[in-house]
């Protein structure tokens, strides 16, 4: 079931490289009132928002592969899936429900693109992990190159 619950705080791992303005920023060094990018999935349209909110726990993570990507994260962090053209929780991909995910390129002028996840790590590891909440109304952010929902998805 691709749900969300909303007192389910959705998360990814320390060490994720969050986009920008100025480049990519570590996750666990983001404060409230960063600019960060958000992403329409449909359009590709890239804009800057704030960090809303940001907190801080130990969860369990997978990790996702594809060709040019990385993501670690909860299991019920949302994750954009361009072939249903939704968001759906990232242990969908490690059950093999979905196969792609959606890349946006560092040039604003590229289009997004699709990769596959061409494999997931099966076990569990926990790791400090960062619930992210942004103020744009698209609530999305570009993780590892990924666009990743927000935790008021």
């Amino acid at each position: 079931m691709s749900a969300f619950e909303p007192s389910t705080s959705f998360c990814v791992a320390r060490g994720t490289r969050v986009r920008t303005r100025a480049g990519e920023a570590l996750v666990e060094g983001l404060r409230v009132g960063d600019e960060v990018t958000a992403v329409d999935p449909m359009s590709g349209r890239r804009v800057s928002t704030r960090v809303a909110a940001i907190r801080a726990s130990r969860r369990e993570c997978l990790s996702l592969r594809g060709t040019t990507v990385t993501m670690e994260c909860t299991t019920d962090h949302p994750l954009f899936d361009p072939l249903t053209q939704a968001f759906a929780v990232a242990g969908d991909w490690a059950l093999g429900r979905r196969a792609q995910v959606l890349e946006v390129p560092e040039d604003d002028d590229e289009a997004l693109r699709v990769v596959s996840v061409t494999s997931d790590a099966r076990y569990v590891t926990v790791h400090d992990v960062f619930d992210v909440t942004v103020e744009d109304a698209l609530h999305t952010f570009v993780a590892n190159g990924l666009l990743v929902g927000d935790a008021s998805r």
